[in-house]
């Protein structure tokens, strides 16, 4: 929609407020949580690092996550939440990790799960706003 159309009879003058690509912020805060690899960076697979002790809970049921080794990068993925199949988690493990508001998987029993979205949007003044993850 063109700004025309979005805001008639009136015309935008300034791009204030508009907050491009908000909703890929819980998306870039999932990927750094997840400790995936990029080039050249290689995540340590030991328990000082927060995002390994984190992905080893995430992913390891019974007792005693951290002295597990830490999910491959096709493991951790396996445990994000996928809209397309919302009934048929890809793995036994079944989804661990939702990064929409409001959805739920139906379980049979307690699982660790982490949830990620955008929260309250709070103005500070007329040019800026303050918004919670």
């Amino acid at each position: 929609m063109n700004d025309i159309q979005q805001y008639y009879p009136y015309t935008r003058v300034q791009g204030y407020g508009t907050l491009p690509n908000l909703e890929k912020i819980a998306l870039a805060v999932r990927d750094y949580l997840m400790d995936m690899p990029l080039p050249g960076y290689t995540p340590p697979d030991n328990n000082e690092s927060f995002r390994c002790r984190l992905m080893k809970r995430l992913y390891h049921d019974g007792p005693n996550p951290l002295a597990k080794p830490l999910p491959t990068p096709e493991q951790k993925m396996s445990i994000v939440y996928d809209p397309e199949r919302p009934d048929t988690p890809p793995t036994e493990k079944k989804y661990r990790i939702f990064t929409q508001q409001l959805v739920h998987e139906a379980q049979t029993h307690g699982v660790t799960t982490m949830r990620i979205y955008m929260g309250r949007v709070i103005p500070i003044d007329s040019y800026t706003a303050r918004s919670s993850i």
